[in-house]
């Protein structure tokens, strides 16, 4: 797999393409994008390539191991943030612009700090100006809101623009200087805020970024456009291309496909969101709380098969299910639910946490002092431990912290002997917080249990690179077996696989993207585990259930998008993670309707999945009668022809000797070649070196040159490129069909090649009858498949008057 990906890339870049490499951590992106940067280099295809990698893998020099490992006698330049300090940077700049590097590493803060010339940089922002003052002069009266929103974006570009123009600081490094021609970018997706334009403004559901290290990002693809032309020589590695809304595949394209976007007239944002975005209207209270107003919120996405395959022109996906390595297994198939029941103060503050939902929906409330995502954020920290909202209160007797504790002696326990390791994700409480401590209240329910502390190390206590390898590395050999830690610390980038045999997950992540994270840290090849568990801790009666629910269904959305899955046309947004109000109310209450509802979504879910692959079935049968149908006309007109054609070899074939032998076939009729100017021929050495002749005078062309007939069929001649160094010299025979065969370099062979040809013509017609025979059949077959109802229908139907009733009873109560 490994190298399907790799000779890929070549593909791609050697044919001028940018790609996006997509890896679900199960494979190493570092691996195959360092392969196909060497193997540009030695093709000519690039000179000198700049990788772009996270701090941590330039600064414990992990990255230029990997390099070296696989190429040992490469130039490799890595540079950590002390070659870019003030007395260091023009050494730098020179040692990477005057040596024939085969790369050069450098951090992404570095990175973020080298900026394209002040020049370029003004001129980009001029363009982005223009372009906003045309947008403001194309909108009407109506659009007041979205028109001061891009009136503020513009003075925003002004005022940077006047701050880089009245500067006179020297500028970090230009990127110009350094004289890279390719950019590999690891770990793409923490560029995605893009600044974008848009006339949406007044579009809920439309979030647009403006990180300057993005701002930058492009910059510096533009300029590498400049001198290689657009759309050539970037690379991005990612295992998260989107993670908080399907716009993000937006600003990909933008980074990596401005030409195919162009060339569809989706260049634009507002181009691009009408035809992959769908608006839809919403009732919802206004700010009085006394009326309801309609309000558009840009909630869902269509045409998702076109938008995929779009994107995956230049990304290459690689998923679990696509690699033949060895990477472990679910023991269960599936994540392990571990349901906590909840103390009475618990079921308290999620009931006042509903009626805090309840101000907010009627608008009684000012949205900067409390919010939906507020109050989720809340839901979720009391669902984990009571004390991380009120500190100075005691334990319960049982929490989610008490059950992974138990869940992870257990593991403990049962992997000594192979020295097994744990991860525990906890994203709140983590050391240092004013508020609670709760990794030392795990640490003090494993210490309880009997495990000892020497065995458990905390990530967020490692301050330095150079410390947290340390920490890794002990946890690598099983020094230290229990490793603690929330998603920002432990997921992205960290290779600790060795021994994990479990991971815990205490809280459920804000994006599907960080569950890709997460367990794409057990989840990889080189994990000496065939079998391994994930335990997911759920406080019953709080918001955890629904919301791991909610996150699994989206990131299956996405993994199904980057598959190129065909059956989803349309798919809600990802949007911020908060839930509804209805939602919050239903779980306070401890509503049964909520769970019921929770399953009748996954029920319609289910079965419109499954309806959408029978109407594709559907559209794939009948495309396959339409082919046999034609098939049948063609291969029915062909054998007709054969028939004529067998008559006319009988007609003209003069015959000299009655017996059915095979041997001294061609002496059994008389050969006589009558050529196109007039002559006869009864030679076979005479013609078979006639037509060699001819061959000799003949361009490579796609006509045919006829030059005479022979048996009463014309002869011809073609000379044709098969590939780039393959020359074809062919025969044409024609009658009522028209048949081709390979020439030979012999006198004798060339005339032996057409008599075979014109005896096999009976076989030829026992061939084209069994052709027949066969389309009809699948033509059949297809035929009764087609005409198969969907099986499910009672039962999507029954789902959906299901859901309608739960969700209409949840209205009334």
């Amino acid at each position: 797999m490994a190298r399907r990906m790799i000779g890929n890339c070549h593909v791609r870049c050697r044919a001028g393409e940018n790609l996006e490499i997509i890896s679900k951590d199960y494979l190493s992106s570092s691996f195959i994008m360092i392969a196909s940067a060497m193997k540009l280099k030695q093709m000519g295809t690039i000179n000198k390539p700049l990788f772009a990698i996270p701090n941590h893998l330039v600064e414990s020099g992990q990255f230029a191991r990997e390099f070296h490992l696989l190429y040992p006698h490469a130039k490799v330049l890595s540079a950590s943030p002390k070659d870019f300090t003030k007395q260091n940077r023009k050494k730098l700049i020179s040692t990477i612009a005057l040596f024939d590097w085969d790369a050069v590493i450098i951090g992404h803060s570095s990175f973020d700090r080298i900026s394209v010339s002040k020049e370029r940089q003004e001129k980009y922002i001029e363009e982005e100006i223009e372009e906003i003052e045309e947008y403001i002069s194309q909108m009407g009266e109506d659009e007041k809101i979205s028109v001061r929103k891009l009136e503020k974006m513009k003075e925003n570009l002004e005022a940077r623009l006047k701050k880089l123009s009245s500067s006179n600081t020297e500028q970090f490094i230009n990127f110009e200087q350094i004289g890279v021609d390719s950019l590999f970018l690891d770990e793409a997706h923490n560029y995605k805020n893009l600044f974008f334009k848009t006339k949406m403004g007044n579009i809920k559901g439309i979030q647009v970024g403006d990180a300057q290290r993005a701002t930058n990002l492009l910059q510096k693809i533009q300029y590498l456009y400049e001198i290689r032309g657009e759309g050539k020589g970037v690379v991005f590695a990612t295992g998260t291309p989107v993670s908080n809304s399907m716009v993000e595949v937006y600003t990909m394209q933008r980074y990596l496909q401005p030409q195919i976007l162009k060339e569809h007239d989706i260049y634009f944002f507002d181009q691009w969101a009408s035809t992959f975005g769908k608006i839809v209207n919403s009732l919802e209270v206004d700010v009085t709380g006394q009326n309801l107003q309609i309000e558009q919120r840009f909630a869902k996405f269509n045409n998702i098969p076109e938008l995929s395959a779009l994107f995956r022109i230049a990304s290459d996906v690689v998923t679990k299910d696509m690699i033949n390595l060895p990477v472990p297994m679910l023991d269960t198939g599936k994540p392990i639910p571990v349901e906590v029941t909840p103390s009475s103060r618990v079921k308290q503050y999620i009931s006042y946490l509903a009626n805090r939902a309840k101000l907010i929906k009627t608008s009684k409330v000012d949205p900067k002092k409390d919010n939906m995502l507020k109050i989720t954020t809340e839901g979720k920290k009391i669902a984990l431990d009571y004390r991380l909202m009120f500190s100075n209160t005691g334990e319960d007797s049982y929490n989610k912290i008490k059950a992974c504790a138990e869940k992870v002696y257990e593991e403990w326990k049962n992997g000594k002997e192979l020295k097994l390791t744990q991860l525990i994700f906890c994203n709140y409480g983590t050391p240092g917080n004013k508020d609670f401590n709760l990794y030392a209240e795990i640490v003090k329910e494993l210490n309880m249990l009997g495990i000892p502390k020497e065995d458990i190390g905390i990530i967020h206590n490692a301050k330095t690179p150079a410390k947290k390898q340390k920490l890794i590395n002990a946890f690598k050999d099983g020094d230290i077996r229990i490793l603690i830690g929330s998603i920002s610390k432990m997921g992205e980038g960290m290779n600790a696989q060795d021994r994990i045999i479990a991971t815990h997950e205490l809280d459920v992540p804000w994006k599907p993207a960080e569950i890709v994270q997460l367990e794409g840290r057990m989840l990889r090849q080189g994990n000496i585990n065939s079998k391994v568990r994930i335990y997911r801790y759920v406080c019953k009666g709080t918001f955890d259930a629904f919301a791991w629910q909610t996150i699994s269904r989206k990131a299956n959305f996405i993994e199904q998008f980057m598959k190129g899955d065909t059956t989803i046309r349309e798919m809600e947004d990802l949007g911020d993670g908060a839930l509804d109000y209805e939602t919050m109310v239903a779980i306070a209450s401890e509503n049964p309707l909520i769970m019921e509802r929770m399953k009748m979504q996954a029920e319609v879910s289910k079965y419109s999945l499954l309806e959408a692959k029978h109407k594709n079935n559907i559209f794939r049968l009948q495309d396959k009668i339409l082919n046999a149908k034609n098939r049948i006309n063609t291969f029915t007109n062909r054998y007709t022809n054969i028939s004529i054609d067998i008559n006319q070899r009988i007609k003209e074939t003069i015959v000299t000797k009655e017996d059915d032998s095979k041997e001294d076939a061609e002496n059994k009729f008389k050969f006589i070649f009558y050529t196109n100017d007039n002559h006869i021929m009864e030679d076979r050495l005479e013609v078979g070196s006639y037509i060699i002749e001819k061959f000799k005078d003949l361009s490579i062309s796609d006509d045919i040159v006829y030059l005479g007939k022979y048996r009463g069929f014309e002869i011809g001649i073609q000379k044709k490129l098969l590939s780039e160094n393959q020359l074809a010299r062919v025969l044409k025979v024609k009658y009522k069909n028209q048949y081709e065969i390979e020439s030979s370099s012999s006198e004798i062979g060339i005339t032996r090649r057409i008599d075979n040809l014109l005896n096999k013509f009976e076989e030829k017609a026992n061939q084209t009858k069994n052709i027949i025979e066969e389309e009809k059949e699948i033509l059949k077959s297809a035929e009764m498949e087609a005409k198969a109802p969907f099986k499910y229908t009672k039962e999507l139907i029954k789902a959906k008057r299901k859901l309608k009733e739960i969700e209409q009873n949840l209205c009334k109560q």
